[in-house]
C-alpha cells in the first residue's frame, strides 16, 4: 500500500492533509456570505472556506491564509520520540506554522538539535552529531536535505535563531526531517529486534536439582551462623 506524502493546506488547492482529522481528504471550497443590515445575503471578500471531504470540518482564510484552525496539518510527530522537550518543541512548533514559519522553523532547529544529541553524543555539535549518525546507518541523502534547510553546512542558522528566509515550507521540511530521522534511528532498529526477538525467543532457564539444593543452603546459612554464636555464648 502506497502512503500518501504530507500535502500541506494551501489555497485553494483540491486536496491536502487536513489540519481537523490529519487525513489525506478532498476539499470543498466556498465563499463566506453574510447579511448587513437586514439585506439579501451577498459574498464576502477574501473570506473563503474548504470543507474536508473526511471529517466535514472546515478550514477558513482570510486573504489566503489559513486562520482556523491554528494548529496546522503538519505531519504527526513519531511516537517512537520519547523526549518530553521534544515533544513540547515540536507542538509549540507546529501549532504556528501557517502563522509564523520563521519562528516555527527556529524551533524546530532546536528540536532538532536535541534529537541528534539524543542519538549521538550530548558533547558534539549538530553536524558532528549529524556524521556520528550517518556512520551508524542514517540515510547521507538526509545529510544534504539538512543543508538546504540550514540546519547544517556553510549556511546553516544557529538552533533557536531566526532567518528571515523561512517559509511555511521550510518549517514542513522540518517537521519531514526530524520523522525521518527518528524512523531510520529509532523505529526500524526497534522494529527489526522485536522482529528478531519473534523469531529467536530466548530460552528459559531451567534450575537443576543441585542449583536448588545450594539455594536453600545458601538461605539456611544465616540462620545457622546465628544459633552457632547462640550457642558459642
Amino acid at each position: 500500500m502506497q502512503i500518501q506524502p504530507f500535502t500541506a493546506p494551501r489555497y485553494n488547492d483540491p486536496a491536502f492533509h487536513c489540519p481537523h482529522c490529519n487525513a489525506y481528504a478532498n476539499q470543498l471550497w466556498g465563499q463566506a456570505r453574510a447579511s448587513f443590515g437586514g439585506r439579501s445575503a451577498q459574498d464576502v471578500a477574501d473570506i473563503n472556506f474548504a470543507r474536508c471531504s473526511c471529517c466535514q470540518k472546515e478550514t477558513v482564510w482570510v486573504k489566503e491564509t489559513q486562520v482556523f484552525p491554528l494548529t496546522s496539518a503538519a505531519p504527526v510527530l513519531n511516537p517512537d520520540i520519547s523526549d518530553g522537550e521534544i515533544k513540547k518543541l515540536y507542538s509549540e512548533a507546529t501549532a504556528i506554522i501557517a502563522q509564523s514559519p520563521i519562528a516555527a522553523s527556529a524551533l524546530l532547529r532546536v528540536a532538532l538539535n536535541r534529537l541528534c544529541a539524543d542519538l549521538g553524543d550530548n558533547n558534539k555539535d549538530i553536524a558532528e552529531n549529524i556524521a556520528l549518525l550517518v556512520e551508524k546507518g542514517l540515510d547521507a541523502r538526509i545529510c544534504k536535505s539538512l543543508e538546504l534547510v540550514r540546519v547544517i553546512g556553510s549556511n546553516a542558522v544557529a538552533a533557536g535563531n531566526l532567518e528571515m528566509k523561512d517559509t511555511e515550507e521550510t518549517a514542513t521540511n522540518l517537521c519531514h526531517l526530524l520523522n525521518l530521522i527518528a524512523e531510520m534511528m529509532i523505529t526500524l532498529p526497534n522494529a527489526v529486534t522485536k522482529l528478531y526477538m519473534q523469531q529467536n525467543p530466548p530460552t528459559p532457564t531451567v534450575s537443576t536439582g543441585s542449583e536448588t539444593q545450594k539455594a536453600q543452603d545458601k538461605k539456611k546459612e544465616p540462620e545457622k551462623e546465628k544459633a552457632d554464636s547462640g550457642a558459642d555464648a
